[in-house]
């Protein structure tokens, strides 16, 4: 994350010595006028520059630089720039970037940005910087977060990870939930297992089982002792997908765990104990259910040590084509989106989140049939009601066009992909139909 710190002079940060001390870090510094910033760096880092200073890593306050200017990426010893469409431009070597394009950056070169300026330092010393100093989360697994670059969830990540505190992720289905739970994990140091369970698939005596594990013969089927979720995450992270569908006697269960640590396995009378550290996640609103008398309040209360809100995908567009870029480059295949494929993702208003995005990039690329990703690769469908003077003009031009859709679409005057919703819609052709 950023930290930020006045200097009355730009072109050298604080030298004040520090008795904690630890290893160089990599430095990205912003300068400009009698003001500067600088964000710590690990490998797998996406630094946004900007004046944004909810979604920016690097905080550059001048009127000259954009919200969110450019992003410079970080992966082992290859590090690049890339300007974000900025209005007043990203120079290199005097050299103004096109938009979009990154390029090499190198240690101590000098990136103009729009008039100030920024320069990747490597090996500085803490002492250089001020207490309260913020890093960027390492990504789990090599992959960044799919909430992208919401500095705000970075930061709150950043800030509950090292705690004992319970969490409570709230978002709708497919915006990132579950990917946010791993990512405090990773980030709390934890030594124990990850380990997560969606409520919503299973039923009360199954799910109470998979929670707190069973004895042999405990009920019809039980033909082996079986420890549960809270003992395999002993001294580690274990999230409750769903929570919000979990039954009473689940979430009575679950609150003794939550008061003192301690439960039983089904079919037994041990009292057990486990460090593990809950992270709940739902879609519903849990203090509307509170109210009506279907959740546990005491419960909740304990649940909800600290809210993490992941916003739906519509409301973050800026994190749709570097998401779905990353999405298309783990294809394997060496495509680009069309910037009519551009346009079309950020206009779609993803109902299903990240997890539609996905597998929308994961269908273009298995039947895109050139290097470039077009609409009609896309074929983003969204659910709509059609009216019988709709339906009854698109199958006619379909049947008149001798089942052509190519030639149907050009005659109705619309995509092809629109028409192949419509036709799904109609029950015209099959819905797995391209």
């Amino acid at each position: 994350m950023t930290a930020r710190f006045p200097s009355r002079n730009p072109s050298l940060p604080p030298t004040s010595p520090s008795d904690d001390e630890v290893e160089p870090q990599d430095v990205v510094l912003g300068l400009w006028a009698n003001a500067s910033s600088f964000a710590l760096v690990r490998d797998g880092a996406r630094i946004i520059v900007g004046r944004d200073g909810d979604a920016c890593d690097l905080f550059v306050d001048d009127p000259s630089v954009s919200q969110q200017h450019a992003r410079i990426d970080v992966q082992g010893h290859k590090r690049t720039i890339v300007d974000l469409g900025s209005t007043n431009g990203t120079l290199v070597r005097g050299r103004r970037l096109e938009p979009h394009v990154p390029v090499p950056l190198e240690e101590g070169q000098f990136v103009q940005v729009g008039r100030a300026t920024v320069v990747l330092q490597l090996g500085w010393t803490a002492n250089l910087f001020p207490l309260g100093r913020r890093v960027v989360p390492k990504p789990a697994s090599g992959d960044q977060p799919a909430v992208g670059p919401n500095a705000s969830i970075q930061l709150m990540i950043e800030k509950v990870a090292r705690t004992n505190l319970s969490v409570l992720i709230r978002g709708e289905t497919g915006a990132g939930k579950e990917i946010t739970a791993h990512a405090i994990h990773v980030a709390s140091g934890r030594r124990g297992r990850y380990v997560a369970l969606n409520c919503a698939a299973l039923d009360g005596p199954l799910l109470l089982s998979e929670i707190f594990g069973h004895e042999k013969g405990a009920f019809t089927g039980a033909v082996a002792t079986k420890p549960g979720l809270l003992e395999t995450a002993d001294d580690g992270t274990g999230v409750l997908d769903e929570v919000g569908d979990a039954g009473p006697q689940v979430q009575s269960a679950l609150l003794r765990f939550m008061e003192d640590g301690t439960f039983m396995r089904v079919g037994s009378t041990q009292i057990r104990q486990s460090r593990a550290r809950i992270i709940a996640a739902t879609h519903r609103d849990l203090l509307a259910m509170v109210k009506a008398g279907t959740f546990r309040e005491d419960l909740y209360y304990r649940l909800r040590g600290c809210i993490i809100h992941v916003p739906p995908l519509r409301e973050r567009v800026d994190e749709i084509l570097p998401l779905a870029l990353r999405f298309l480059a783990k294809t394997g295949r060496r495509l680009k989106l069309s910037r009519a494929a551009e346009r079309a993702l950020l206009a779609h208003p993803w109902p299903g989140n990240v997890r539609e995005l996905k597998q929308t990039i994961n269908r273009a690329a298995a039947f895109a049939g050139g290097p470039i990703v077009t609409p009609d690769d896309l074929d983003l469908q969204v659910i709509e009601r059609f009216s019988e003077e709709e339906r009854q003009r698109v199958t006619k031009m379909f049947f008149d066009c001798q089942f052509n859709r190519t030639l149907t679409a050009a005659r109705l005057g619309m995509a092809r992909g629109t028409l192949n919703a419509r036709l799904k819609a109609f029950g015209l052709i099959r819905k797995d139909s391209k």
